[in-house]
């Protein structure tokens, strides 16, 4: 067994940003709206979908949230 490296960021409630405990709705309402240096929150969240969404077990939080954005928001241009 080897090891592996990650990169992890975590937002505090001293973050401007930080959105706290939210239901899917209303994470997807602000990945619908938000963007950063690096574009997009909903480009962000569907291309983290599609890396996870071959492993298993399916993470059912992204799952909901992915939900949430197809139901109330228009989809990314790549399509999710």
């Amino acid at each position: 067994g080897g090891g592996s490296r990650a990169l992890v960021y975590i937002a505090l409630p001293s973050n401007s940003n930080y959105l706290g405990f939210a239901s899917a709705d209303e994470i997807a309402s602000r990945i619908a709206t938000a963007h950063g240096p690096s574009g997009s929150n909903r480009q962000y969240f569907d291309m983290l979908y599609r890396s996870l969404s071959g492993f298993s077990p399916v993470d059912e939080h992204l799952l909901q949230i992915r939900k949430a954005l197809q139901h109330g928001r228009p989809a990314s241009p790549d399509g999710i």
